[in-house]
């Protein structure tokens, strides 16, 4: 079952503003543990490749090397933020996650490059590509490895993200499913909204917590931060209605591709 991040309508065109704040803490602490392990691993690359760069560079004062390895974990942190790469939607496809990291450290290389004149003129260009292939290397193996840690944890329980499935059909059934049977997704679905007849129907193990005409009260009752909306549960108006009340409230949206077997990324 494929479970795209919803963008439209885009918070923006409801006059919304994506603020960290709005974030659940636990996503927050999440988004804080991967751009540690990045920067750790950015800021390991960086020492190896000047120390073995710059080593017959004997003028080169403890200091001088200090800065250039903080301003290149810098420059390199904050190209792969500009660049999404904490956002779910980047990072949950690896394919795209590796191309868009090798973007960002090409532009990390291009800024570094332009600084070092000014700022390092010690620095060579060849010793910034080094660089910032180790830290490509890196970042990727880091990521791989708070993968496997965040996947356990969700198993165990933590780090889950409370939610809602919108929809009590046949793909609101197989979404519970697919969540439950696999947790290292990381959601903690508290009930479903929709038809009450379909509901009885397909027996679901989750409270049901109303029709979708008080889908925000029902999210908020259940103590949800986010909801999964099945689309073939809903035609066009009520799904449009639905996204747009739940932005409004701030609740982070989902929709599935109503599609069994298929990766989101591949469409």
């Amino acid at each position: 079952m494929a479970i795209k991040h919803v963008d439209l309508p885009s918070p923006s065109s409801l006059g919304l503003l994506n603020r960290p704040e709005d974030a659940p803490r636990g996503s927050q602490r999440l988004r804080a543990f991967g751009v540690a392990a990045d920067a750790t691993a950015v800021c390991i690359a960086a020492v190896v490749a000047f120390a073995t760069q710059l080593g017959s560079v004997g003028n080169l004062s403890a200091r001088t090397r200090v800065a250039s390895v903080a301003l290149f974990v810098v420059v390199t942190i904050g190209s792969i933020a500009a660049n999404k790469l904490y956002k779910a939607r980047v990072c949950s496809v690896r394919a795209l996650e590796t191309a868009t990291l090798l973007r960002a450290n090409v532009i990390a290389l291009v800024v570094m490059a332009a600084l070092r004149n000014k700022l390092m003129p010690e620095l060579r260009v060849r010793h910034l590509m080094w660089a910032q292939l180790m830290a490509f290397v890196g970042v990727l193996i880091a990521r791989s490895l708070y993968r496997k840690v965040l996947e356990r944890a969700r198993r165990a329980g933590r780090f889950m993200r409370a939610v809602v499935v919108v929809g009590t059909g046949d793909e609101g059934f197989e979404m519970l499913r697919l969540l439950q049977d696999e947790p290292e997704l990381g959601y903690d679905v508290r009930g479903v909204v929709g038809d009450r007849v379909s509901y009885d129907r397909l027996n679901f193990t989750v409270p049901y917590l109303g029709n979708t005409e008080a889908v925000v009260e029902a999210v908020q009752r259940a103590g949800a931060t986010g909801a999964i909306l099945g689309v073939s549960a809903l035609d066009f108006r009520e799904l449009n209605r639905v996204v747009r009340a739940l932005l409004t409230a701030r609740i982070h949206v989902q929709v599935s591709g109503g599609l069994v077997g298929i990766a989101a990324g591949r469409l």
